[in-house]
């Protein structure tokens, strides 16, 4: 019985010193429309379960990259955020044993369709346990935008908004409108036929949401941001 013990005892050891880092999703996937002038962020939370001190300092690299060309991808640990990075870039921050903090990839599509894949090695700096890898994946919906300047003319405020939001967009014409969340979910539908619109926002939940508008064929997209 003993001998029985000891063997489980050890087996929950080394169960345990195998997750000296986690993560709450180690696969983060975004999408919006590949027009959108802000990025698509990519986020997760690390905790570091060390219960060393010596164990505070994490070294991150990017292991692939593999975005469309025009693209831009930025990363944030929890310190710093770094710009407009490539395959094999390396960073490290400090990350206190027991401490949790924010890992963010940011994909800035500039008005390019297409899908990405960034995958993150992180482990710690002194080499004392095994490294782990998340991964950030976007995708930039295909919008058959043939004039950006349409783009600038659609206005939003306030943004953030909380209950109402008034869209502003001159046209001649009703103009088929429809509200998507980050996840490509639509939300909710109108029609658009004057400068003016107000929409009532009170339902959705907080984040992140895009109006698209169809003008004869060409879609014009913007975001706007439902606050509390």
């Amino acid at each position: 019985m003993k001998k029985l013990v000891y063997i489980l005892g050890l087996i929950f050891t080394i169960g345990s010193a195998s997750a000296q880092m986690s993560f709450n999703n180690k696969n983060v996937s975004v999408s919006g429309w590949g027009s959108d002038l802000e990025p698509k962020d990519a986020q997760c939370v690390m905790t570091n379960n060390s219960s060393t001190s010596a164990d505070s300092m994490i070294n991150w690299s990017i292991v692939t990259f593999d975005i469309p060309s025009g693209w831009q991808f930025d990363f944030c640990d929890p310190y710093d955020c770094i710009v407009n990075l490539g395959l094999g870039f390396s960073s490290t921050f400090k990350l206190k044993v027991g401490a949790s903090g924010p890992l963010k990839g940011q994909f800035y599509t500039k008005g390019n369709a297409g899908n990405a894949t960034i995958k993150i090695r992180l482990a710690y700096a002194n080499g004392s346990h095994d490294a782990d890898t998340i991964t950030l994946m976007a995708k930039g919906w295909a919008t058959g935008l043939s004039n950006l300047k349409k783009q600038s003319e659609v206005t939003f405020f306030p943004n953030p908004a909380k209950d109402l939001i008034t869209l502003k967009y001159p046209t001649t014409k009703a103009i088929d409108v429809t509200v998507y969340n980050v996840l490509g979910a639509k939300v909710k539908s109108f029609t658009h036929s004057s400068n003016e619109t107000s929409l009532n926002i009170s339902d959705l939940e907080k984040g992140l949401y895009f109006i698209r508008f169809n003008d004869n064929g060409n879609i014009v997209s913007k975001s706007f941001t439902k606050s509390e």
